[in-house]
C-alpha cells in the first residue's frame, strides 16, 4: 500500500444507469430459486477470535478540490468523484462534468492531483499520471475497458427480444449469443506499459452463460464493452487473479437452459462477478446476485468488492436511490470465503446506500461510506466483516438532505488514515455562495485506551 505522511494527514485533521417487432411471449419458466445453486453461510469452524480493539472515527476539516459556477446545478456536473494513487505516488481526484446519460460516456472526466496527501489540489496535467490501481502479473497496468455510447444498431429488427417491458419507455433484452460477432458484442480492454509509456488496446474473450444485450428507450443498444466499463473501477486482484463485479439487466446465468434464464427479475439489475487469470484478456463468469434477494426497486447494483483482513471477500450493493423525499432503499452485504465462487446469505447492511465504498486499513479497521438521501459512514474492526459499529450520519454544509449525489470514494493513506471524497451541492464558494463542489476529508481511526 502506498503511504502518505501521517504528519501531512494530521495537518488536515487540525483545521447507469441508476428498457421488436412482433416477438412471441416467452415460455412459462421456473422461478430463479429453482435454477440457482444453493448458497450457504460460512460456518464457524474455528475458535472465536479475540474481541477487536475498541476505536472511533474522527473526521477532518473539508478541503475543496473543485467548485462549479454559480447557478450550475445540472445533474452530472461536479459529481461522481473518485480517488486513486498515480504511479509516481501522488493522489489523483477525478469527477464527472457531463450529463448522466447513456449517451455521454465518451466525454472525458475532469481531474486534479495532490502531492501532499490531500491538503492541496493542482491542475498541473504533468502530475496526473496513470493511476496505480491494477498492476497485473505481466507488470503492466490494467487501464479499464473501451467506453462506448449507446446507439441504434442495424441488427435490432432482425432478432426478437427474449423479454420486453415498460419503465418510462420500452426496454428489450436480447441473448447476445444469438448475434454474430459485432461492435455490440465485443469487449475491448486497455493496458498501460510503464516501460514504454504507452497504452494499448486488446480484444477480450467473454465467457458468460446467457450474456444479455439491452435495448433502452429510443431504440438505443448498450454495448457490452460499456457494460464492463461500468464496473472497471470495481476490480480487486488477489494472488494475481483479477475479480470484477458489474451490474446490468440480465438473465439467470446459472440456468442450464435459456428458457429457464428468463423471468420478471430480468427487469431489474443483477450483479455479476467475473474473473480473469490472464491479465484481462479472458473474463469468465463466476457468480451472480439475482435481484429476487433485494427489497429495493432497482435490484442489486453498484457493487463494491473488498478483501477483508481474514481473507474473505465482502461485497456491498445498492438496491435503489430516491431522488426526492427522506426515505432511502437498503444497501446489502454478502460475504464469500471461496474467492467469489459462492456467497453467504445476503443481509441488509443499512436502510440506505447508493454506490457503497469500502477500504480496509493496515490497522485492521474497515470503513464504508454511502448515502442518499443523507451521508453515512460505518466502520468495523471485525476481520470477518460480519459485525459493524452503528452507522454515523454526516451532515453536509447545507445541513439538508438531497444536497449531494452521495457517490463517494475512499483511499488508504496509511495504517490509520483514509482520504474520503464526495460531492456537496451547496458548499459555499469564496463569496459565500453555495455551489456544487467536490470535497475531501481525512478519516482517522483512533483506538480507545483500555
Amino acid at each position: 500500500m502506498k503511504k502518505i505522511s501521517i504528519l501531512l494527514a494530521m495537518g488536515l485533521l487540525l483545521g447507469l444507469l441508476p428498457g421488436c417487432a412482433g416477438g412471441s411471449e416467452p415460455p412459462a419458466i421456473t422461478t430463479p430459486e429453482d435454477t440457482m445453486p444453493e448458497t450457504t453461510t460460512p460456518e464457524e469452524t474455528t475458535p472465536a477470535p479475540a474481541e477487536p480493539k475498541k476505536f472511533h472515527l474522527e473526521i477532518g476539516e473539508p478541503v475543496v478540490v473543485t467548485q462549479g459556477a454559480v447557478g450550475d446545478d445540472k445533474w452530472g456536473h461536479n459529481q461522481f468523484p473518485g480517488l486513486s494513487y498515480t504511479l509516481d505516488g501522488n493522489i489523483l481526484a477525478t469527477w464527472n462534468y457531463t450529463s448522466d446519460t447513456i449517451d455521454d460516456y465518451l466525454n472525458p472526466i475532469r481531474k486534479k492531483v495532490s502531492t501532499d496527501g490531500g491538503l492541496t489540489w493542482s491542475d498541473d496535467e504533468s502530475l496526473c499520471s496513470v493511476p496505480d490501481k491494477f498492476q497485473m502479473s505481466n507488470g503492466k497496468y490494467f487501464a479499464g475497458f473501451r467506453s462506448a455510447n449507446a446507439h441504434v444498431a442495424t441488427w435490432q429488427n432482425t432478432y426478437e427480444p427474449a423479454i420486453t417491458w415498460k419503465n418510462n419507455g420500452e426496454y428489450k433484452l436480447f441473448f447476445a449469443e444469438d448475434l454474430p460477432k459485432n461492435e455490440d458484442t465485443t469487449v475491448w480492454g486497455r493496458e498501460y506499459d510503464p516501460a514504454t509509456d504507452t497504452t494499448d488496446e486488446f480484444e477480450c474473450t467473454i465467457n458468460w452463460p446467457h450474456a444479455p444485450l439491452t435495448e433502452f428507450p429510443d431504440g438505443k443498444i448498450y454495448p457490452m464493452t460499456q457494460m464492463f466499463a461500468l464496473g472497471q473501477d470495481n476490480i480487486i486482484i488477489v494472488d494475481g487473479v483479477m475479480y470484477l463485479a458489474m451490474y446490468f439487466y440480465g438473465f439467470n446465468s446459472y440456468a442450464d437452459e435459456r428458457e429457464k434464464a428468463i423471468s420478471d427479475y430480468c427487469k431489474r439489475y443483477s450483479t455479476y462477478i467475473f474473473t480473469s487469470e490472464d491479465n484481462g484478456r479472458t473474463w469468465n463468469f463466476l457468480s451472480q446476485m439475482l435481484p429476487i434477494r433485494s427489497k429495493g426497486p432497482e435490484g442489486l447494483c453498484e457493487p463494491c468488492l473488498n478483501v477483508m483482513p481474514d481473507g474473505s471477500i465482502m461485497m456491498l450493493m445498492r438496491s435503489g436511490g430516491p431522488t426526492t423525499g427522506d426515505k432511502g432503499y437498503p444497501c446489502y452485504q454478502v460475504i464469500s470465503t471461496d474467492k467469489c465462487q459462492t456467497w453467504g446469505a445476503i443481509k441488509e447492511f443499512d436502510e440506505i446506500g447508493v454506490l457503497p465504498q469500502m477500504v480496509t486499513l493496515d490497522c485492521g479497521v474497515s470503513i464504508a461510506t454511502y448515502g442518499r438521501p443523507y451521508m453515512r459512514i460505518r466502520a468495523t474492526a471485525d476481520p470477518t466483516g460480519k459485525k459493524w459499529q452503528p452507522a454515523q450520519t454526516f451532515d453536509l454544509a447545507s445541513g439538508e438532505n438531497q444536497t449531494s449525489c452521495y457517490y463517494t470514494d475512499l483511499l488508504a493513506l496509511d495504517d490509520t488514515h483514509a482520504l474520503w471524497i464526495y460531492s456537496d451541492f451547496k458548499y459555499p464558494n469564496a463569496d459565500g455562495v453555495p455551489v456544487k463542489s467536490i470535497i475531501t476529508r481525512v478519516i482517522t481511526v483512533v483506538f480507545d485506551e483500555e
